[in-house]
């Protein structure tokens, strides 16, 4: 639904069945339904049925577009892009797997839409499914996953010819990825290895290989812990801007006690907010992702996680203030940006 918010006049579209997932921009509005069709005599059908509308956002109306079905399933909305014309989607299907990448065009004067370029094979090996797209412009970036993360980078620049050009590879996986300031400088937050570890990298796409990596663990090699953050499944806990160089978000380690506390218990959990700041033009490519700022929380025996983090900025004429303030279920703690970090006592 559109409204014209001058003489608040409504535009809208109706369809019947369900949604997904949205993909949104100020132009267009996609919808998405992942239907599965099991067949007792060939492999399982995975299907994304896909309604594309225009946006006028002058007029604040809603133009239906066409809609298409394409072979697989689409897992959120960063699987999705609107580009010069063009939807492009990547897909995934399951037992066996195998992943695909979709340009689409669309005729708006029989609202129908066709699909002009793909990627069919060799999106990932054998067993590997995508855990993490963004989309760039005339780039994609896709990360599948069995052992390690290969980071695929596809040139979309003709849409009815998508080629796959650089192939990166390293242990673990991403579960996101960010475009940091220039089109061949991403971020990649998700998991090390051994499934229990976060990792941050540095990626310039064509080296070959992540230039740099941080892993988000205790120090110590043989302490056993399991760490995990909401920030790996939903986006919307990072907070980022490339501008501010910042890339932050909330971390909790589930960590065991040698010896049980006072009540009992014989784990900790530790809630703790990451802030990255990056530097690609360092000499060393070691140096490019910066020892983080860590702000910790109170620990306690049970589940009291961070839940956000947020930057804000003002001035009172002279100076400039950076705050980053972080909330739990039990505190609230900011930092000034402006203050070295200490390490040895983070806060």
């Amino acid at each position: 639904m559109g409204i014209k918010l001058s003489n608040f006049e409504m535009s809208s579209q109706g369809f019947l069945g369900r949604v997904d997932h949205i993909y949104a921009s100020n132009s267009t509005l996609v919808t998405v339904q992942n239907d599965y069709q099991y067949r007792w005599d060939a492999p399982s059908l995975y299907q994304s049925h896909l309604i594309s509308y225009d946006l006028d956002l002058v007029n604040g109306k809603v133009n239906y577009v066409g809609q298409i079905s394409v072979e697989g399933h689409i897992q959120n909305s960063y699987w999705i892009d609107h580009y010069d014309g063009y939807l492009r989607v990547v897909t995934a299907s399951f037992w066996p797997m195998h992943n695909r990448l979709f340009v689409i065009e669309s005729n708006p004067q029989n609202d129908q839409m066709k699909v002009v370029g793909s990627i069919t094979e060799n999106l990932g090996k054998v067993d590997e499914t995508v855990k993490s797209v963004r989309f760039n412009g005339t780039f994609a970036y896709v990360v599948t996953f069995v052992q390690t993360d290969p980071l695929y980078t596809i040139d979309l620049s003709n849409p009815k010819n998508p080629t796959i050009i650089k192939y990166e590879e390293e242990p673990g996986y991403s579960t996101y990825l960010h475009v940091w300031g220039a089109p061949d400088r991403l971020i990649g937050l998700g998991i090390a290895e051994d499934q229990r570890t976060l990792k941050i990298s540095a990626y310039i796409t064509g080296t070959g290989e992540p230039v740099d990596t941080y892993f988000i663990g205790p120090k110590e090699q043989d302490v056993w812990h399991y760490g995990y953050s909401e920030a790996l499944w939903n986006p919307k806990a990072i907070l980022v801007d490339a501008e501010k160089n910042i890339f932050a978000f909330p971390v909790m380690t589930w960590q065991p006690l040698m010896i049980a506390d006072q009540y009992g218990y014989q784990y900790k959990f530790v809630a703790e907010y990451y802030i990255f700041r990056f530097n690609f033009d360092a000499a060393s490519p070691d140096d490019i992702i910066g020892e983080p700022i860590i702000i910790r929380h109170d620990e306690l025996g049970y589940y009291t996680p961070i839940e956000r983090g947020t930057y804000i900025s003002f001035s009172d004429g002279l100076t400039t203030s950076e705050i980053i303030y972080t909330l739990s279920y039990q505190q609230m703690i900011s930092y000034d940006l402006s203050i070295p970090f200490d390490p040895n006592n983070p806060t």
